[in-house]
């Protein structure tokens, strides 16, 4: 078999030389530096980690898809989901749903109790992990659909789900008990389409990404400026916001010191800014990324440093490191498609899933490009060979024991 060959096995005889995580097909301009790293670089550091951790991801790979659908009813697409630990030795794809999630979070106090949240839909459930059969609803209000993205509460007592007025798209966090899936509070986000919500790290802070974009299409050219919205959990309002200087659309953003953020655009030229009280930096006009984006970016996480960020570009075809506190782009791989990241375990190996194609790619830290990881275990079911990783987001998970 050539060098080049080896790289483009089948995912199928890949897991079998391997599991699931050593299954990387790599993409032929990501193999010239892949390769000439060494095993011994990438080991497992704690295989138990690894075990015991993983993550959830939406499966597309459905023969019910809607041909040339149009993108609402994309969404309404059955599909499943599938868990996995990082090790590759856990799989279980018995959840099946009958429209196509944006995101699927876990409890942090029930460790087996899971929200899937649909976007551009009214479809948001709660399920347990070991009796997936029975899907309780969140039900929106009228007028509202839901846009993708949610988070628990710290006491696991509540999720909270962005959602967007079909009239006039406002926006609102629409906060749900848990036990009874009844709304119980209603908080304006002071924007429009609001998509991705990440709780702060004390917990009383909810940062929410008003995409800016006025209509049900991401490329309309009717957009605000787009905004953080800060919101204080206590006082169920908006105290803050990071406004955006550029009437582009965003709907995606990281932060390290929940002071900067990422701003991680969807429009047709590609967007990508960091902005915060001392800085506003248009990255699309740094010198590795100039005239060379397109459409979406799409997911992204901040290295355990705190200074650096990892954000994926899948129209693109780029994966790009960036240095927040300074402002710039450090690198940009060229590769295909890539959608979700994920921490790998608590290595400090990033797992990126690429739209579309049957495989995995890794990016370390440690070397500052994506390379391949070895040493895992054979994967024990068949059930993740026939998987497409096109969800957009990967969720980190801790395994659900029974």
């Amino acid at each position: 078999m050539s060098e080049r060959n080896k790289f483009h096995m089948s995912r199928r005889d890949l897991l079998k030389t391997g599991g699931l995580t050593a299954g990387l097909l790599l993409s032929s301009e990501l193999v010239g530096c892949a390769h000439f790293f060494s095993d011994d670089s990438h080991q497992a550091k704690n295989p138990e980690i690894l075990n015991s951790t993983g993550f959830v991801i939406t499966d597309i790979n459905s023969e019910k898809q809607i041909p040339g659908g149009s993108l609402r009813s994309r969404y309404d697409t059955p599909t499943k989901l599938l868990f996995s630990n990082f090790s590759g030795t856990k799989i279980n794809e018995n959840v099946s749903l009958a429209f196509m999630p944006h995101q699927t979070i876990q409890n942090p106090q029930v460790k087996d109790q899971f929200v899937s949240i649909q976007k551009w839909g009214k479809n948001a459930v709660i399920f347990n992990f070991n009796n997936p059969t029975e899907l309780k609803k969140f039900v929106p209000p009228e007028g509202f659909v839901f846009f993708g993205h949610g988070a628990f509460t710290p006491d696991g007592r509540q999720v909270m789900i962005s959602s967007s007025s079909v009239e006039d798209s406002r926006g609102e966090v629409l906060i749900y008990d848990v036990k009874t899936q009844v709304i119980i509070y209603r908080i304006s986000t002071m924007g429009s389409f609001p998509h991705e919500i990440q709780l702060s790290k004390d917990g009383q802070t909810l940062f929410v990404m008003n995409a800016g974009f006025k209509k049900a299409d991401r490329y309309s050219e009717e957009t605000d400026f787009p905004s953080i919205a800060k919101i204080d959990l206590k006082a169920r309002k908006v105290v803050g916001k990071v406004i955006s200087p550029l009437k582009e659309d965003y709907s995606h953003f990281v932060t390290a010191d929940e002071r900067n953020f990422v701003f991680m655009g969807t429009g047709v030229q590609g967007s990508l800014s960091i902005m915060g009280p001392d800085q506003f930096v248009n990255l699309t006009q740094d010198p590795l990324l100039k005239g060379q984006l397109i459409g979406e970016a799409l997911s992204g996480r901040v290295l355990r440093d705190g200074q650096h960020a990892l954000i994926t570009l899948n129209e693109s075809h780029k994966v790009v490191l960036i240095d927040i506190p300074n402002g710039r782009v450090l690198k940009a791989f060229t590769a295909h498609n890539p959608h979700g990241i994920a921490f790998y375990g608590q290595e400090p190996e990033m797992l990126i899933s690429r739209g579309n194609r049957k495989d995995f790619l890794i990016f370390s830290p440690e070397k500052n490009e994506l390379v391949k990881l070895t040493n895992f275990k054979e994967v024990p079911s068949e059930a993740a060979t026939k998987w497409i990783a096109g969800g957009p987001h990967f969720t980190e998970i801790i395994w659900p024991e029974a």
